[in-house]
C-alpha cells in the first residue's frame, strides 16, 4: 500500500469532522451544483485554468464571470511567517453577497465571521486546496445575521504568481 493510499480523502475528514465538531455543513465532491449561477461559475472556473493546474485570480475578469459578479468573493491566503498559520483576507466582496453581510472587502474571515466558525472555514479552505478543484458545501447559515438561512457553496482554489494555491474564489447561493 503506497503513503498516498493512506491519507484520509479530504472530503471524508472534513464530514467526519464536521459530524464529530457539530458544524451544520456538509462536503460534495465531485461537486453537482443545484444552483444554475453555482454551476456556471465552476465551469468558468474550470474554462480560466486551461491547461494549468489552477487558474490565477488575474485571470477572472469581470467579463469572464458576467452576471455572476455579485455572487463572487475573492479570497487572498495571506501566510503569517511570526504564527506560522495562513489567514484570509476577501479581496473583493460580490455586491449580492453584501446584501447579507455588509461590505467585507479587505477584512479577514476571522474578522467577519464568530470566533466559533472561523475553525469551520480553515477547513474548508484546507479541502478545497487540497483537491486543486472546486468543492460544494451545503450548510445552514450561522454567520451575517442569517440564522434560518441555508446556503450552497462553491469553492475554488485558485494559483498565486508560483502556481501554489494562494487563494480562492467563493460564490454563494441562499434559500430559506
Amino acid at each position: 500500500m503506497t503513503a498516498l493510499a493512506l491519507r484520509p480523502c479530504p472530503v471524508e475528514a472534513f464530514n467526519a469532522r464536521a459530524r464529530r465538531e457539530r458544524w451544520p455543513v456538509v462536503c460534495c465532491a465531485p461537486p453537482h451544483f443545484d444552483s444554475g449561477a453555482l454551476a456556471d461559475i465552476a465551469a468558468i472556473w474550470d474554462f480560466v485554468r486551461g491547461d494549468q493546474a489552477l487558474p490565477v485570480r488575474s485571470e477572472f475578469s469581470a467579463r469572464a464571470l458576467g452576471r455572476h459578479m455579485g455572487c463572487v468573493t475573492f479570497i487572498d491566503l495571506v501566510w503569517q511567517p511570526a504564527a506560522m498559520t495562513p489567514r484570509y483576507r476577501m479581496g473583493f466582496f460580490g455586491s449580492r453577497l453584501s446584501v447579507y453581510a455588509g461590505d467585507l472587502t479587505g477584512r479577514f474571515v476571522d474578522e467577519a465571521v464568530d470566533a466559533e466558525l472561523v475553525p469551520t472555514w480553515h477547513a474548508e479552505f484546507a479541502v478545497a486546496a487540497a483537491l486543486l478543484a472546486p468543492v460544494r458545501f451545503v450548510s445552514r447559515v450561522r454567520a451575517f445575521r442569517l440564522d434560518l438561512a441555508s446556503a450552497e457553496t462553491l469553492l475554488a482554489p485558485l494559483a498565486n504568481a508560483s502556481g501554489e494555491v494562494g487563494g480562492f474564489v467563493l460564490a454563494a447561493a441562499f434559500s430559506r
